[in-house]
């Protein structure tokens, strides 16, 4: 997903909901159109009746006005049940349109080939902001139900009423005042809370800071709680003017239009009124007028309502829309990766961060042979998990080639590659089921394969994990289980890491910082496992093993080792060649060696390492 989405049509976001209701359910779909459009109708079938028995009993026709009353009395009857009935129609479908649209939100997030959507601040915005207000999606087939039904009122009333006076038909010209006027407010009440966003945003972190009990330590040293508490309220009393402006302007132009529409049903009745008193009309259409024209400013108040919310909910519809385009759009194909050739390489490779300062990568050169591991080594900020995306094919360089024996990585299928790629990261994923699934998920189609599991917790040092547990293997763990066990953030990682050896074959591991929630005990040991486990990818000749950190005490095992430095390769070579060097590497190493008080001979490769 790259680039900004594109803007959609007026309608096109709310006609897209429309088609997702449809496509959901589509009996009760077309059940709820339906059914609305029979209750429409009711209201106007009734004041005909009342006419009917009005005028009958004026009459004096006792066994006429009977019938009709008891007419009246079933459509009266027929309605409420129509009523209760398209409720819970409208209900369910609500619900189904809900669930749908979570899912395709789900599969916006996860569909593009790239993780550019979730670090570009516009696009990750978009879809947040789409997860927020998803109940909103499924609310627009409620509002457009309900403007159907109040338009389709309105359309049966003025029928009716054009047969008492044709002058009647001016009446919902005038109704049409308040829809204008509700949307032309909103506009403005809009337009006020972005207005307001910056400063309510600003004052919202300050409120979290002031009230965060893992800042009240620092504010009480600093003095800093009555400076904090003023800019807040400064923050938010600005935010609320300008709020309250936007209401104050919506409300004037509302209640101006309103106003009018009131003086035109008053003038809707005088003239009917007035035709029963000159003999053009009966007491029963004075009634019937009165009925109608009551029910045309509750229609046309239910349709202001539902333009209203329809205008509020078009911009979540239309964003939505937006990112499903951009999801759509990266869906690409392209060959097998090839099975044989001169391994993983990157080819003057330049990439940068939307809006970033500099290049996280600069004329990036740098070959890795089949069947060899490589330490990428460097201070924070280096590039080495940049350098590790583009491996993944997470991203596609900006100049430059990253290419996998011979082919260029943006000529691959994407799946077919990432089928081959098996990787841990520092940032790894709490995956809340059971711990064999947790691990499992590293090789989907062996999800359930407990022994598989097993065997790569024992290539990440986890043995002892599984014993642990509860329930072994077994154990639902996280808080979204009722009796889930939580575990440490080292237990979480040994986890993630056992997850990357799932794969027995990989093409390619990518262990990115995969130690930093370790203490230095457990991350050497975990180290002379990945040793091992190099040796078993790497064994055919063809697997690639990339370990990326900051720590060098513990990769001396790898075949090469190269520098990185502010976006550079800075030099590559073995732990012994650099260290003859004398050069960054070197000085590093000592650094750290002494900072963390190792020694050669407690980091000397175990036996049969090499």
């Amino acid at each position: 997903m790259k680039g900004k989405a594109p803007a959609s049509g007026k309608l096109r976001g709310i006609a897209a909901m429309a088609r997702l209701a449809l496509a959901s359910d589509t009996p009760r779909a077309v059940g709820a159109v339906v059914m609305t459009l029979a209750i429409s109708a009711h209201p106007v079938v009734v004041a005909l009746f009342i006419r009917q028995l009005t005028d009958a009993v004026v009459a004096g026709h006792a066994d006429t006005a009977m019938g009709w009353g008891l007419g009246l009395a079933a459509a009266v009857a027929s309605w409420l049940a129509l009523l209760w009935y398209t409720f819970g129609l409208r209900t369910v479908l609500e619900e189904k349109v809900r669930h749908a649209a979570e899912a395709g939100i789900a599969a916006m997030s996860m569909a593009p080939w790239s993780v550019a959507h979730h670090e570009d601040p516009e696009i990750a915005e978009e879809l947040a902001l789409i997860e927020r207000d998803v109940n909103r999606l499924a609310q627009v087939v409620i509002f457009l139900l309900t403007l159907l039904g109040a338009l389709g009122q309105l359309l049966f009333a003025v029928v009716v009423l054009a047969d008492v006076h044709p002058v009647l038909l001016l009446l919902p010209a005038v109704g049409a005042l308040p829809v204008w006027a509700a949307r032309r407010g909103d506009r403005w009440r809009q337009r006020s809370l972005e207005l307001a966003a910056a400063d309510e945003n600003r004052a919202r972190e300050l409120y979290a800071v002031a009230c965060g009990a893992e800042h009240a330590q620092e504010l009480s040293v600093l003095g800093a709680q009555a400076a904090v508490r003023d800019r807040h309220r400064q923050l938010a009393g600005a935010a609320q003017r300008e709020r309250e402006t936007g209401a104050h302007r919506s409300f004037r132009v509302q209640a101006d239009a309103t106003g009018l529409f009131g003086a035109a049903y008053a003038a809707a009745v005088a003239v009917a009124v007035l035709a029963a008193v000159a003999g053009k009309a009966g007491v029963g259409d004075v009634l019937l007028t009165i009925a109608l024209a009551a029910q045309v400013t509750g229609q046309v108040t239910m349709a202001t309502d539902a333009v209203t919310q329809l205008v509020r909910a078009k911009a979540t519809a239309d964003r939505y829309l937006r990112i499903a385009a951009l999801a759509d759009g990266d869906r690409t194909d392209g060959a097998e990766p090839p099975e044989t050739g001169d391994g993983l390489a990157l080819h003057d490779v330049t990439f940068r961060y939307k809006d970033a300062a500099r290049p996280a990568l600069d004329g990036v050169n740098l070959r890795v042979e089949g069947g060899q591991t490589l330490a990428v080594v460097g201070e924070n900020g280096a590039g080495k998990t940049t350098l590790a995306k583009l491996m993944c094919r997470l991203y596609d360089p900006d100049g430059g080639a990253v290419t996998w024996n011979g082919a260029p990585l943006s000529t691959l299928d994407p799946e077919a590659w990432r089928s081959q790629v098996s990787a841990a990261y520092q940032d790894f994923v709490r995956f809340e089921v059971t711990a064999g699934h947790t691990v499992g998920l590293g090789d989907l189609p062996r999800i359930d394969d407990t022994g598989a599991a097993r065997t790569a917790l024992r290539k990440a040092d986890g043995e002892r994990l599984e014993d642990a547990l509860p329930d072994g293997l077994a154990t639902p763990l996280g808080r979204s289980h009722p009796e889930g066990t939580e575990l440490s953030t080292g237990q979480w990682q040994k986890l993630a890491v056992a997850r990357s050896m799932m794969r027995e074959t990989p093409r390619l591991l990518v262990l990115d910082e995969p130690t930093a929630s370790l203490d230095a005990e457990t991350e050497y040991r975990l180290f002379q496992h990945y040793a091992r486990a190099s040796r078993e990818v790497t064994r055919d000749g063809r697997g690639i093993v990339v370990i990326i950190t900051h720590r060098l005490g513990s990769v001396r095992f790898a075949d090469r080792i190269a520098v990185m430095e502010r976006g550079t390769v800075a030099e590559t070579g073995t732990h012994d060649e650099l260290m003859a060097a004398g050069g960054r590497y070197a000085r590093l190493y000592r650094t750290q060696a002494e900072a963390y008080r190792l020694d050669e001979p407690q980091h000397a490769e175990p036996e049969g390492e090499r």
